[in-house]
């Protein structure tokens, strides 16, 4: 494995990423906004949303749910700047350009912390898990959207061929493309001990057929080549991985299932 070193500069800066924050909130908000709505009732206020990209969670953690101070970081400053002229109408809701390694806030500032779709593109993840405990209060939250590729299922079996073939090479670049799974085991060996999980369920029954297709088509636009030249397969192969999902999404006979596992943790370590 190559020492501690971000490979996803290039994607993360893509038209495509910004494509694919969008149609990925679309699909997964939906359900998200049930737990973010029971968390607020709990009385957490100040929101940290780590990684937050174009800001389009946290415009709706402030604008929707309600959290009377959300605070958006990303290591792009593009992106900040993206998201501060988009939403500066919104009174209740701040971006701040940082490191999620790094973040510039004094201990015990947030009452939850917030990580969705980071981790697997992180060199190391219990560094940033450290980091986001470390902002938030002892009585407060982590909460963890870990992106599991391999709990993305089509009928056709070789859709789980190839996520794990990538995943086994991604690792020798310090990408976790199966982060989802190993979140709960990551917070134990951290010290976490009262950890709850929430996993939401996308299928071409519960989503809306289209808005799958158009996330799968921003992950094919952003990432296959990055995947064909880290699995060392001609990018025909990987495009046309992307393409069968793209089809079994618009096919109303076809059925196609993604598990994306959230873990709530609280913030009291052994």
């Amino acid at each position: 494995m190559e020492p501690n070193h971000y490979h996803h500069d290039a994607q993360m800066r893509d038209e495509s990423m910004e494509r694919s924050l969008r149609y990925q909130a679309a699909c997964i908000w939906p359900r998200e906004k049930l737990l973010f709505s029971r968390l607020r009732e709990e009385g957490l206020t100040r929101v940290l949303d780590m990684g937050c990209g174009t800001g389009e969670i946290a415009s709706r953690l402030a604008s929707e749910i309600h959290f009377p101070q959300v605070v958006g970081i990303d290591i792009i400053e593009e992106r900040i700047r993206q998201a501060q002229d988009q939403y500066a109408h919104i009174g209740n809701l701040d971006f701040v350009h940082g490191d999620g390694e790094h973040i510039p806030f004094k201990d015990a500032s947030f009452d939850l912390c917030v990580n969705r779709h980071v981790l697997q593109v992180v060199p190391d993840p219990e560094a940033m898990i450290l980091e986001m405990a470390r902002v938030t209060k002892p009585d407060g939250l982590l909460y963890i959207l870990g992106e599991d590729y391999g709990m993305l299922h089509l009928t056709d079996l070789a859709n789980d061929w190839f996520w794990q073939m990538a995943a086994q090479k991604a690792m020798q670049k310090n990408t976790h493309l199966t982060i989802g799974r190993q979140v709960p085991e990551i917070l134990y060996r951290l010290g976490f001990q009262r950890v709850q999980s929430h996993t939401i369920a996308l299928d071409t029954l519960n989503t809306d057929r289209e808005l799958l297709a158009q996330m799968f088509k921003a992950w094919k636009d952003g990432y296959a080549q990055f995947l064909a030249d880290m699995m060392a397969i001609p990018s025909e192969q990987a495009e046309a991985h992307f393409d069968r999902l793209i089809a079994a999404s618009q096919d109303p006979s076809r059925y196609l299932v993604w598990h994306v596992p959230v873990f709530l943790a609280e913030n009291q370590r052994n």
